[in-house]
């Protein structure tokens, strides 16, 4: 299916063809519809791979972090690692600050959440229609099931619709399961969070 949607406009070919439209207003409003199926979407990154520890950083403001770093040494750190626990990052001045703290040398892999352009809008030139994306490039079958299940769904054909919507979510769990086995591999997926409060008679603040 890769080889045979290229871009946008091959995507829109390739869904009149299969549904014996010729309306492309109408094609594009269902594949626009498709891309909010996929808002949420995590793509496998390619060789990312590791056995953790695996940190899920949320982001707070510099004071806040400023803050959490003065008084980090009064909590525990998780153990029994490689596992998966939510640490904070901030921005400070020009760098990144992050917890638990990073020391010079250390390597890390990262996953973020960006956002990528919807087919047909518009270049930053404001003229120019974007006909590729990330998304179109890594998954094009999200694509192809999310705007026939749409298309089906404005033609009040339910039973299409549902096949195509029961294909998307076979080919999205696929995806996640896919990305998942490489990011989360080598140690289990229980969130602990990096603060924990003294609270064991074996420990005592420093």
């Amino acid at each position: 299916m890769s080889t045979q949607i290229s871009d946008a406009n091959s995507l829109v070919s390739y869904v009149e063809a299969f549904t014996g439209s010729s309306n492309d207003t109408e094609i594009k409003q269902c594949i626009y519809l498709a891309e909010f199926m996929m808002r949420n979407i995590e793509l496998t990154a390619n060789g990312a791979t590791g056995s953790g520890p695996w940190i899920v950083y949320d982001r707070i403001g510099d004071r806040d972090i400023i803050t959490d770093q003065m008084v980090e040494n009064l909590y525990l750190k998780p153990i029994n690692i490689p596992q998966v626990y939510r640490g904070k990052f901030g921005e400070v001045g020009e760098f990144y600050e992050f917890l638990p703290g990073l020391t010079q040398g250390d390597q890390i892999n990262m996953y973020y959440y960006t956002t990528w352009p919807l087919l047909f809008s518009l270049e930053a030139d404001n003229v120019t229609p974007v006909l590729n994306n990330v998304v179109l490039q890594s998954w094009p079958e999200g694509y192809v099931y999310g705007t026939l299940h749409n298309y089906y769904l404005k033609r009040k054909m339910p039973d299409d619709a549902a096949y195509w919507l029961q294909k998307f979510n076979l080919g999205w769990d696929t995806v996640e399961d896919q990305n998942n086995k490489g990011k989360w591999q080598g140690g289990h997926t229980r969130l602990t969070s990096i603060f924990q409060p003294r609270k064991d008679r074996r420990y005592t603040t420093r």
